[in-house]
């Protein structure tokens, strides 16, 4: 006798496979693979030894029957698999664990199989570059007919559109392997140090690292299972502790650093034109892996830009635009000339406050604002996609992102001369614009867009690893090799480049021509 996959069945043979409810478990394989929502893990388990399982759970007469080709196939790619539970305590296999509904001829099978899956090691974290997993039916040409084998729909493919399935599992092997060195390597107590000091909030940009150090000293006493699930399921980037901005505060603490020298080093490496920079030029292989990256992500014309305008600004927080209704007489000029409450000119009690007081009790009834020219100033060039249908590749969800210079610039850099700039509208960072929460990781960051503020230098297309998408991070050496030698275009349309406040750049402002105070801080 030969295989159900093969020719020569007889309708007789199906009829059999019929009563020993054959189509039921494969119905039922395929129902557990499309509910199963989460990771899945490879395992050690030997898949000579789960197909033999498969076969010698059943009669010894109908063992040649089910002997399938296609359904071995599936058997040894799938069958290994696992799942964590929710305690993270024991793996469990998906498809074949627990009894219920499964008939009885295929019962002992299914419960031999499940009991190798839930003895083995987890090994690595499982993806798939297809939906259909198996083959779902083959023709039998001798009987006019069709043979359905084991199969299912899962969604298994890796987060990072960039990589095969393959190297998205090798990533994961290689992220669980840093993480546990990065375990031996760093105590519980230092991470919960600097914690405290990244809160404490002594650190330039210490809001970037603050979600890594916490889900760090989360994971760091985990179990094996623990540690693969936390894994799988982290943000990209988080597992590579060693190589993290973290590690070098990490150290500082073990070294038994004070902390105005901890203070200074980090500022040295957390510079937005140093984080996260190759210091390297890409070696020529890297060149070709990239435009083939490029090519295959269909963003070669995301890699163009050009100076935004307040056209593209999708968020004010304030703005000089005609459309304000300025006092007028009349019964109802008195409701006309209220903005936000206040009156045009209303004098402004000169000294120092917070950007949350002055944006809630003074930016509502401001007609005319001015900053003082800095210098050297945070002075920042606002930069979008040239091309409005290019695929968005920074990390929020639109096209625009800025740039600085080390250290400020002076305002005739800017084109900008005088000691007084005049403001023509307020935004936050375009990370902020939509959604706030999905960007933890950036800084509250307020621009202030000053009239007649262009570029006079060439700052190249200001394309940084730190704002792109993860799955861009690596070709990140090529990226910046081409935006040094690129250009920002539509420079002469520039009406949004300004003067950035953050709590380490205070700036200083007159409103309806009152006395000067200062914003020092954000809250």
């Amino acid at each position: 006798m030969v295989g159900r996959d093969k020719v020569g069945m007889t309708a007789k043979s199906m009829e059999t496979e019929h009563d020993e409810e054959y189509q039921k478990f494969e119905k039922l394989i395929a129902k557990r693979i499309a509910d199963h929502d989460g990771p899945l893990f490879t395992t050690d388990v030997n898949p000579d030894a789960l197909w033999g399982a498969y076969l010698y759970g059943m009669p010894e007469n109908r063992r040649q029957h089910y002997n399938c080709n296609c359904c071995r196939r599936f058997i040894r790619k799938y069958g290994s698999l696992a799942a964590i539970n929710a305690a993270a305590i024991a793996s469990y296999s998906p498809l074949w664990t627990a009894p219920h509904g499964v008939p009885d001829f295929f019962r002992s099978s299914a419960s031999v199989m499940a009991d190798l899956v839930e003895r083995a090691k987890i090994t690595g974290v499982f993806y798939d570059d297809e939906t259909t997993w198996g083959t779902p039916k083959t023709r039998d040409k001798a009987i006019g007919s069709f043979w359905t084998h084991l199969h299912g729909k899962g969604n298994a493919k890796p987060n990072n559109k960039t990589l095969t399935a393959s190297q998205a599992m090798a990533e994961k092997l290689e992220d669980f392997g840093m993480l546990k060195r990065a375990i031996d390597d760093y105590r519980l107590s230092t991470i919960q140090q600097a914690i405290t000091i990244l809160k404490a909030d002594v650190l330039d940009r210490s809001e970037k690292t603050i979600g890594v150090a916490e889900w760090f000293a989360k994971v760091h006493d985990m179990n094996t299972n623990q540690l693969w699930l936390a894994v799988a399921t982290a943000p990209a980037g988080f597992a590579h502790i060693r190589s993290s901005m973290i590690a070098t505060l990490l150290d500082e603490i073990q070294a038994g650093s004070e902390i105005e020298g901890i203070k200074k080093r980090w500022a040295e490496k957390m510079h937005p034109l140093a984080y996260r920079r190759p210091t390297a030029p890409p070696k020529a292989g890297a060149i070709v892996a990239a435009e083939k990256l490029v090519e295959k992500m269909g963003i070669e014309r995301s890699l163009e830009r050009r100076y935004a305008t307040l056209n593209d600004v999708q968020s004010f927080l304030w703005n000089s635009r005609p459309e304000r209704v300025p006092y007028t007489s009349g019964v109802f000029g008195h409701l006309k000339g209220r903005v936000g409450g206040r009156f045009p000119g209303i004098p402004v009690n000169a000294g120092s406050m917070t950007w949350h007081k002055f944006e809630r009790d003074i930016l509502p009834g401001v007609t005319k604002l001015e900053v003082k020219l800095d210098s050297p100033g945070n002075y920042y060039g606002l930069v979008t996609a040239t091309h409005k249908d290019a695929p968005n590749i920074m990390q929020w969800d639109n096209t625009v992102s800025s740039y600085v210079y080390t250290s400020g610039s002076v305002p005739s850099r800017w084109s900008l001369f005088g000691e007084w700039g005049k403001v023509s509208s307020v935004f936050l960072g375009p990370w902020a614009w939509a959604d706030r929460e999905k960007c933890k990781n950036h800084p509250n960051q307020v621009y202030f867009s000053i009239e007649g503020c262009r570029d006079q230098a060439n700052p190249g297309l200001a394309l940084f690893p730190e704002i792109i998408r993860s799955e861009y991070h690596s070709m990140s050496s090529v990226i910046e090799a081409h935006s040094k030698k690129g250009r920002i275009s539509g420079g002469i349309w520039a009406n949004a480049n300004g003067l950035s406040f953050t709590d380490n750049n205070p700036v200083v402002l007159r409103v309806n021509d009152t006395q000067p105070f200062s914003v020092d801080r954000v809250e």
